[in-house]
């Protein structure tokens, strides 16, 4: 008999979070493809021109955004910038507004497809408190300590 892992659990905090302007480049993928097409947009794309941002602190975030219908996922690789930024060639500024969140620390990025699921497949159908604002994007807050400590957030 084959036995199936046992999935692994995260532990989901609701909070107040503080909006944030953000700067950064957007591509479309679709799920199957996107751990490939975010590492390239990553370390390919945005990091040689990260620098180029005003205002940047050392974080990072991967902003989603997916339409169901057509399995497209967008995603932008950001840093956050000054409020009256203008976006650079190539990039957008857009504002992750301010609101109640809920937050999952990932420990590790090879975590990050197991925080997705628990989050919209467990946590979110298990509780009945909260319900989800599709007008808000999702996204992953890396601080600046993440190349050190692998850990970030899912907001």
């Amino acid at each position: 008999m084959m036995q199936h892992p046992a999935k692994k659990e995260f532990t989901i905090k609701v909070s107040q979070v503080p909006g944030v302007r953000v700067m950064g480049i957007k591509i479309s993928t679709t799920m199957a493809e996107a751990p490939a097409d975010c590492a390239k947009l990553w370390h390919e794309t945005f990091m040689p021109r990260v620098q180029e941002v005003p205002g940047g602190n050392g974080s990072s975030y991967g902003v989603s955004e997916v339409d169901c219908q057509a399995g497209i996922l967008y995603y932008w690789a950001a840093v956050p910038t000054t409020q009256d930024a203008v976006a650079l060639p190539g990039m957008e500024a857009f504002d992750l507004p301010a609101g109640l969140y809920a937050q999952c620390l990932v420990e590790s990025l090879a975590d990050i497809k197991a925080a997705y699921d628990f989050i919209y497949s467990a946590w979110l159908p298990g509780q009945t408190e909260y319900a989800p604002d599709y007008r808000a994007r999702c996204y992953e807050f890396y601080p600046a300590d993440f190349p050190s400590t692998g850990a970030f957030y899912i907001y």
